[in-house]
C-alpha cells in the first residue's frame, strides 16, 4: 500500500492568509479542507498532499480567481521562505539556483520533481507532480511562478521567459497569464515548463554566499535522509507511466528499460504485488480522462495526452469504462 503524499506547509500558509483575509475562518478551514491552521506556525511542518489541493481549490472559488496560484507569492504568505528557496539566493547564477530543485525538490513535496533538460538553444525548467492521482492545475502554476516571484530578491530584473507550458486547462483568462509571464504561454500540454535562454540562466546572483548555501545543503541533505522510505516500485511504473503517456510509444519494454530490469522480471514483480502493467495503464488513463474532462479540455487534446492514436480510439475505451460516451460524461 503506498503511502500518503506529503508536502511543505509553505503554499498552506500562503493560502490560509488568503482565505482568512476573504472572511473564511479558522474553524471553516479545518471542517472544510482537514487543515489545522494552529499547527501551521512551522514552514518546515508538512501536510498530506490532498488537504493541500483541497485547501488550493477552496482559495479559487472563494476568490472567484482560477489563476489565483500564479499571483498568490505577491499577496499573500511573502514572510515564509522555505531555506530551499534561501539556498536558491546565495547560488551563484539562476543556472545552479535551479538545479538546487532538481536535487531537493523532494524537500517540497515527496511527489515534486524538477528537472532541467536542453531544448534547441534553450533549457526547460520542468515541475512534475510524479503520481496521476494527485493532478491538479494550481500546483504547477505556483511553482513555475517561483522564478518570477525570486528574480528581485536575487537582483534580477526584467526576467523574459521564452515560453511557459501546463498540462492542465486554462480556466481563466489566457491575458492573465500571458501579462503575468511576459510570454507565450500554453495548456493542454505534454508538461508543466518554462523555456529559459541562456542569457538569463548565467545571470549572477548578487546574494550569493558559498558559506552559507554549504550550510543550507547539509541541512537539506540531512533532511533528504530522513525522509520516509518507502516500497517505491508501483510508484515508480506509476510515474513512468504518466510521463510517457503522451509519447505513443509507451509499452512493457520502455517501462522495464526505464527501471533497468528484464520485462519478465517486471511481470513478476508486478505479480508479486497483485496487479498487471495493463491494469496500471488503464487506472492511470481512467483517471486521468475524468480529470481532464472535468478541467474542460477537448476530446483530441484528451485522447493525445493519454497516448491514444485518434479520439475514435479514447471514445471507444471511455465508453468501455464507465458506460457513457465522453460528451455525454461532461453533460
Amino acid at each position: 500500500m503506498k503511502s500518503q503524499p506529503m508536502v511543505s506547509t509553505l503554499d498552506t500558509l500562503a493560502l490560509i492568509e488568503c482565505l482568512k483575509a476573504h472572511g473564511v475562518s479558522q474553524d471553516e478551514l479545518l471542517r472544510s479542507t482537514g487543515v489545522d491552521a494552529n499547527i501551521m506556525t512551522n514552514p518546515d511542518f508538512r501536510i498530506p498532499l490532498a488537504d493541500l489541493i483541497r485547501l488550493w481549490k477552496m482559495a479559487a472559488e472563494v476568490t472567484n480567481d482560477p489563476s489565483i496560484a500564479i499571483q498568490l507569492r505577491q499577496n499573500y504568505g511573502g514572510h515564509f521562505v522555505h531555506f530551499v528557496n534561501h539556498m536558491a539566493m546565495n547560488s551563484h547564477n539562476v543556472r545552479e539556483a535551479l538545479q538546487l530543485y532538481t536535487r531537493y525538490g523532494k524537500l517540497l513535496g515527496n511527489i515534486f520533481s524538477y528537472e532541467l533538460r536542453r531544448e534547441n538553444k534553450y533549457t526547460a525548467f520542468v515541475f512534475s507532480i510524479d503520481s496521476p492521482d494527485y493532478q491538479n492545475p494550481w500546483i504547477p502554476e505556483y511553482h513555475l511562478s517561483l522564478i518570477l516571484y525570486l528574480a528581485p530578491m536575487l537582483g534580477i530584473h526584467n526576467v523574459n521567459m521564452e515560453e511557459v507550458r501546463f498540462m492542465h486547462a486554462c480556466g481563466s483568462n489566457i491575458k492573465k497569464y500571458t501579462d503575468f509571464f511576459k510570454a507565450p504561454v500554453y495548456f493542454e500540454q505534454p508538461e508543466n515548463a518554462i523555456l529559459i535562454s541562456d542569457e538569463i540562466l548565467n545571470i549572477e546572483i548578487t546574494s550569493f554566499d558559498a558559506h552559507l548555501q554549504a550550510v543550507l545543503k547539509k541541512q537539506a541533505e540531512d533532511i533528504l535522509a530522513s525522509l520516509p522510505k518507502e516500497n517505491t516500485f508501483l510508484a515508480s511504473i506509476e510515474r513512468i507511466i504518466f510521463q510517457n503517456l503522451a509519447s505513443g510509444i509507451l509499452d512493457v519494454e520502455l517501462v522495464a528499460a526505464k527501471l533497468n530490469i528484464h520485462r519478465s522480471t517486471l511481470h513478476r514483480k508486478l505479480k508479486e504485488n497483485g496487479t498487471t502493467f495493463i491494469k496500471i495503464l488503464t487506472t492511470i488513463r481512467k483517471n486521468l480522462a475524468k480529470l481532464y474532462l472535468d478541467q474542460e479540455m477537448n476530446i483530441d487534446q484528451i485522447a493525445f495526452l493519454l497516448g491514444y492514436s485518434n479520439r475514435s480510439n479514447f471514445q471507444v475505451a471511455f465508453k468501455n469504462w464507465f458506460g457513457v460516451t465522453p460528451v455525454a460524461y461532461k453533460k
